[in-house]
């Protein structure tokens, strides 16, 4: 605003560097991290096929499976290094999981107050298109018949 003095200092302005993290930014950081170990570890004391994984509200409400149904599954069997029954549990989620992880380090540079190190820079077009593969996904897997009984979330072990 004008008249409001510049919180950057001329060094800063001058050399472009970036100011120091906010003050508890890195307990952030650290606590999350340390909740996705956590998750990671929960997970993976659960077999993948148990009933005690938690189910999706919109299939137990109404039978069909959204376009994350089966993804916890999915990522306990990444953990297990079983790639193909990720694949079986959510193909979308497995797929798009470089991505989480992109987005994932830039939420944590961003509150470490740190540059994005991974740039996304992704026309509309590339954006919309993956939506309209994620809508195709969720529609076909609620299809009955091969082939696309294979898309809906289940064990092949």
């Amino acid at each position: 605003m004008a008249g409001e003095p510049d919180p950057t200092s001329p060094r800063e302005a001058a050399t472009g560097s970036v100011p120091p993290p906010r003050h508890g930014a890195r307990w952030t950081a650290a606590a999350g991290l340390l909740l996705l170990v956590t998750a990671g570890a929960a997970i993976l004391a659960i077999p993948a096929t148990a009933r005690s994984l938690p189910g999706c509200a919109l299939n137990k409400l109404t039978g069909l499976h959204c376009t994350g149904c089966g993804a916890t599954r999915a990522a306990r069997s990444l953990l297990s290094l079983d790639i193909a029954q990720a694949f079986a549990w959510n193909a979308a989620f497995v797929l798009a999981l470089p991505l989480i992880a992109i987005l994932a380090f830039n939420l944590v540079a961003q509150v470490l107050g740190r540059p994005q190190r991974i740039a996304l820079r992704v026309p509309p077009a590339v954006s919309w298109g993956a939506v309209a593969l994620l809508v195709a996904f969720t529609v076909l897997r609620n299809l009955h018949g091969e082939p696309f009984c294979y898309l809906a979330p289940h064990a092949i072990h």
